[in-house]
């Protein structure tokens, strides 16, 4: 046996152990699509209950079992959030309703209003950047009237990595608007800001771009 035929075997016998490990751990949890799915919406009805009574170790704990869940589909943690992962299938086939307030923990897009102006806010999930370090989810805000002031010169403000304590009874929408709120009171002065031109031009261009494949 070569050494990288060697090294091939370690690796699929680490991995062989990893999932051993999580099917002792969790041993309700699915391994099939068919059943993924709706098992996956209940974690993420218990994520959403556990952020509403703010129990940190309830968030943690559905954290590790969504995880859980997506590397016994994947076959192991490597590569399960890549385009075609499981956790990323999983999260993009349980997205909200485009419009419809998600649930903590789900993917989805909503529009607010919040310190005199309209944001169309996209939220991750269990599985986005933000929760790979700590609870809150990543939130994205994206102007919809380019002629109006917003709260950021481009038309577009990410919300990743953020520290804010978790208080029983918020649910997303209302944590939405006050991160929005919160950015114009402290970081804006109290003050919105004209979208520079270049950025008005180039979402009119996707507009465009985007009624012609209509």
């Amino acid at each position: 046996m070569t050494q990288l035929g060697f090294d091939d075997l370690l690796s699929q016998t680490e991995t062989d152990n990893e999932i051993n490990a999580l099917k002792r751990q969790y041993p309700g949890i699915p391994t099939s699509w068919d059943m993924a799915f709706p098992y996956y919406q209940n974690i993420l009805q218990r994520c959403d209950a556990a952020f509403l009574a703010a129990d940190v170790d309830a968030i943690k704990s559905i954290y590790a079992e969504a995880e859980a869940l997506a590397s016994l589909l994947h076959g192991g943690t490597s590569g399960m959030l890549a385009h075609d992962g499981a956790g990323t299938i999983l999260a993009e086939k349980t997205r909200a309703p485009l419009g419809t307030v998600p649930l903590w923990g789900q993917e989805g897009e909503f529009i607010i209003e919040a310190s005199g102006v309209s944001v169309r806010m996209e939220t991750d999930g269990i599985f986005g950047v933000g929760t790979r370090y700590i609870l809150l989810p990543g939130f994205y805000a994206h102007a919809i009237d380019f002629d109006k002031p917003f709260i950021s010169e481009t038309g577009y403000r990410s919300f990743i990595g953020f520290g804010a304590n978790i208080e029983p009874g918020v649910t997303i929408e209302a944590f939405a608007k006050a991160l929005i709120e919160y950015h114009v009171s402290h970081t804006l002065k109290g003050r919105l800001v004209a979208i520079e031109d270049k950025y008005k031009l180039r979402a009119e261009a996707l507009t465009a771009g985007k009624t012609e494949g209509v």
